[in-house]
């Protein structure tokens, strides 16, 4: 009833994090709003106590990935004096759109049906809460990325992002999906040169643009 199917990778790790923050391993509170009503039960907060220790600690690395990323946002946040712009890159059923609004503009891409499906998610989790949770979506698929016509930076600025504000661009366990000349146009557009440095921050002509990466090749994004 949320619109996502149950054989969706990005479903998967999204149960992961629910039942995750139902441990208090991280601290996502929005991912279980996301799940089907009827089966999301199973890893409640109550019953996500339950869970064999065995089974949660295989889960570990989509625990220290998205720690690991919360905790650069956070920086990122701390040193801003206006409201900057976060681009979720492959942005699959990530979460971070509802559970920092307010703090930022969020900008999420991925292919055209995982987009259609995550603002169905985004539906049933504003419903439930009664959060606005706003977040911008650019329909792509990045390995077009590689050829002829538009780059990142015109086809953000089309839905509105603005290339002067502070920006943070997220890669979670989405790179290695891609052709290498893809990844090349992706992360040279988003840094504004050609220039990559791994959770780096890069000044260019008075903007402020961080790239966070994380390439887990273990699932998809979360």
């Amino acid at each position: 009833d949320t619109g996502a199917k149950d054989s969706s990778k990005n479903l998967r790790v999204l149960w992961t994090r629910a039942a995750l923050a139902g441990r208090g391993v991280i601290d996502d509170d929005v991912a279980y709003e996301c799940l089907p009503s009827a089966s999301r039960w199973l890893v409640s907060p109550e019953n996500a106590k339950r869970l064999p220790d065995g089974l949660v600690e295989k889960l570990e690395w989509i625990g220290s990935r998205t720690t690991f990323l919360d905790a650069s946002v956070d920086e990122f946040l701390a040193k801003q004096t206006e409201t900057p712009q976060i681009v979720v890159v492959g942005a699959g059923y990530d979460t971070r759109a509802a559970r920092y609004a307010g703090y930022a503009d969020f900008f999420e891409i991925d292919r055209p049906d995982a987009v259609e499906a995550k603002r169905r998610v985004l539906e049933t989790y504003r419903a439930r809460s009664a959060e606005a949770a706003p977040v911008t979506h650019l329909a792509l698929d990045l390995n077009e990325l590689a050829g002829p016509g538009p780059g990142l930076t015109e086809r953000l600025a089309a839905v509105g992002f603005d290339a002067s504000k502070p920006s943070l661009f997220l890669f979670e366990a989405v790179l290695f999906y891609l052709a290498p000349p893809a990844v090349a146009a992706l992360l040279d557009a988003a840094l504004g040169a050609g220039d990559f440095r791994r959770g780096d921050q890069t000044s260019r002509r008075h903007r402020e643009c961080n790239i966070l990466t994380n390439s887990n090749q273990d699932g998809p994004s979360g």
